[in-house]
């Protein structure tokens, strides 16, 4: 007869162990170093669920693998800071998510994280971009028609044809709003829904 133990492997439950340890030594001070709880306790997971679902969270921060996870969230820039340059993590916490949302109201922390993963410049100008793009959204929304003496339609200028003064179709509408001439990633996107971007810096692995 053969008797199966249900729940973390031993070598996982040990590891477990370390994480809490492990957050209040490389977190050197605040609320933020008790801010890291286990993703695998039901209670946990349920609040995790209400805090990625609301929108006033702005940030979270997962390590986790096959066996474990620890996850915290609204984490301040300080804090992020010291977990990236922190020693090594448990070993059942091999991989880390950092999470952020409206990363253009979090700039200190992308400087944080831009500083220690060696981004580009190009990389760190776009993931700071300005989401709310009204300029460019007014512009696209606003069109003028020119009717004829009989009353058909001719032509359909956009506002930004009128402002640059060009009545060609496409090219100056492009010229005056090309998104890769703004360096704005939300404009980007908007302009070519197939757009990615990969940047790799020297420090990251």
């Amino acid at each position: 007869m053969e008797l199966f133990k249900i729940g973390r492997p031993d070598s996982a439950q040990t590891e477990a162990t370390k994480a809490p340890k492990y957050y209040r030594h490389s977190i050197s001070s605040g609320p933020d170093q008790n801010a890291f709880q286990d993703l695998d306790d039901p209670a946990v997971l349920r609040k995790s669920i209400e805090a990625i679902s609301s929108s006033f969270t702005r940030n979270f921060v997962l390590d986790f693998s096959d066996d474990d996870a620890w996850v915290g969230f609204d984490l301040a820039a300080e804090s992020v800071a010291e977990l990236v340059k922190a020693e090594a993590r448990p070993g059942e916490l091999n991989t880390r998510w950092i999470n952020i949302w409206y990363p253009y109201h979090q700039q200190p922390l992308l400087a944080c994280l831009g500083k220690h993963f060696d981004f580009s410049p190009r990389l760190l100008a776009l993931i700071n971009s300005d989401p709310r793009r009204t300029g460019l959204a007014t512009r696209a929304s606003l069109t003028t028609t020119l009717r004829n003496a009989n009353g058909k339609t001719t032509k359909s200028i956009s506002l930004s044809d009128l402002e640059t003064g060009s009545n060609r179709s496409g090219a100056g509408s492009m010229k005056s709003n090309n998104p890769v001439r703004t360096g704005n990633v939300y404009d980007i996107a908007d302009e070519i829904w197939h757009y990615t971007s990969v940047d790799q810096g020297r420090n990251c692995k």
